[in-house]
């Protein structure tokens, strides 16, 4: 049995450009706060570009929670934040990382369901995650199946419990026990912000460790669901950069994602803006 108790899991929330109060994560931690006590801890760190100095509205969550605020106006990414996260984690003896960004809606019960989810859990499983709906139109984004080749397929809308063979999740949501951070030396710096959930996930893979998907559902924008009117031309070259260095890690998957490029391509062609064309077409071409 996992040692666990209520106050062992450290919630980190990664904020950018977005007030807290704003975020659509924290509304629904707040809507769930009651099923927790004692109160849980929130680091929210804040990638925004303009630093909020005045922090006195933080007063009124006191009752409900204890955070840390960090304003980080370089905007480092999200690997930084959650290895920030992890360091306080492991100082303090946490048992569970929490991640979580800030367009993720939560049940009002999901840390509980988590909670007694664990009690009963094989030692051998060093994340949870939950199925995740983009909320656009209900679709299951999170978690899919990938293959040695890096080939992704989707899974049932009621996978639940321990899963034997390999997929991916996306980050937000998903709790990771910090010993196995431990065991890994935290978050990949190569992955600051794109493919960080491949490369994780991928290592609990390598490390013949065990997912557990939870039996509920969360509700997620995803910000790349509509490329053309939802990605920067910065952005997506940060995508296809993250994407050729995990690719790249075999063979099999640097075939496949040649494959993928030329998928890309054709869907591409059909954008009024043709930049993004021009960008995958150097990746592929490299």
């Amino acid at each position: 049995m996992l040692p666990t108790t209520e106050n062992n899991i450290l919630i980190v929330l990664v904020l950018y450009n977005e007030f807290l109060e704003n975020s659509e994560t924290f509304k629904s931690l707040l809507k769930g706060s009651f099923q927790n006590k004692p109160k849980h801890k929130i680091i929210v760190y804040d990638n925004s570009t303009a630093t909020r100095h005045d922090l006195s509205f933080l007063k009124k969550y006191e009752s409900y929670f204890t955070i840390e605020y960090v304003s980080d106006d370089t905007n480092p990414g999200i690997s930084h934040a959650y290895n920030y996260a992890f360091k306080v984690a492991s100082e303090h003896h946490f048992n569970w990382l929490l991640l979580l960004d800030q367009d993720t809606k939560l049940p009002v019960n999901y840390i509980q369901t988590f909670i007694e989810t664990v009690e009963c859990a094989n030692t051998c499983v060093v994340s949870f995650v939950p199925r995740v709906e983009q909320e656009v139109n209900e679709l299951v984004i999170s978690p899919f199946k990938i293959n040695s080749f890096g080939v992704m397929k989707k899974l049932s809308k009621k996978v639940k419990g321990v899963i034997d063979y390999n997929i991916i999740a996306i980050n937000s949501g998903a709790f990771i026990s910090v010993a196995f951070l431990s065991e890994i030396g935290g978050f990949s710096k190569d992955y600051p912000l794109d493919m960080l959930d491949f490369w994780l996930f991928s290592k609990i893979s390598e490390n013949k460790k065990l997912i557990y998907v939870l039996d509920i559902n969360v509700l997620h924008d995803l910000s790349v669901a509509n490329f053309e009117n939802n990605v920067s031309l910065g952005r997506y070259e940060s995508i296809l950069s993250a994407e050729k260095r995990f690719y790249s890690s075999t063979r099999k998957r640097k075939y496949f994602h040649k494959i993928r490029l030329i998928k890309r391509l054709f869907q591409q062609s059909r954008f009024k803006n043709k930049s993004f064309f021009k960008k995958t077409l150097k990746y592929f071409l490299k």
